[in-house]
């Protein structure tokens, strides 16, 4: 079994000057936990995760209400929290080598990438879990 046959195409993806909130409806909207961030050519340069953002809101928003962290999350753009040293994998790997690179990496999820490190897919756990 291959990732190509597991993995979810075409997957939505970002820029790096988008907004986090605009970032964080799209995920919303789509029941994402985790977006590629692409520059103009479609190639990966990132990956922003709800995480990523509850992490970066947690310590800088203790005192804040929801309006005022709504607004700081207005204010903050994508590649001021987003990670630029994504693991990635080919849709032509097989499945096991993709379980054991998540698991040596501690990521749960997997950008797919072709030759021209273009994003053709994303591969999560429970993507590998349920093709077993």
């Amino acid at each position: 079994m291959y990732v190509k046959d597991h993995m979810t195409r075409n997957p939505k993806t970002i820029t790096k000057d988008m907004k986090v909130s605009t970032a964080l409806d799209i995920m919303q909207k789509n029941d994402f936990h985790r977006l590629p961030v692409v520059d103009d050519s479609g190639k990966l340069i990132g990956l922003i995760t709800e995480g990523l953002v509850a992490e970066s809101t947690n310590s800088n928003a203790t005192m804040l209400d929801i309006y005022e962290l709504n607004y700081l999350l207005s204010r903050t753009l994508v590649k001021d929290l987003m990670i630029t040293n994504v693991k990635t994998i080919h849709p032509d790997v097989l499945l096991e080598e993709a379980a054991a690179k998540m698991l040596e990496n501690r990521v749960s999820v997997l950008p797919v990438t072709d030759d021209h490190e273009q994003v053709v897919g994303i591969i999560t756990e429970k993507d590998i879990f349920q093709a077993f």
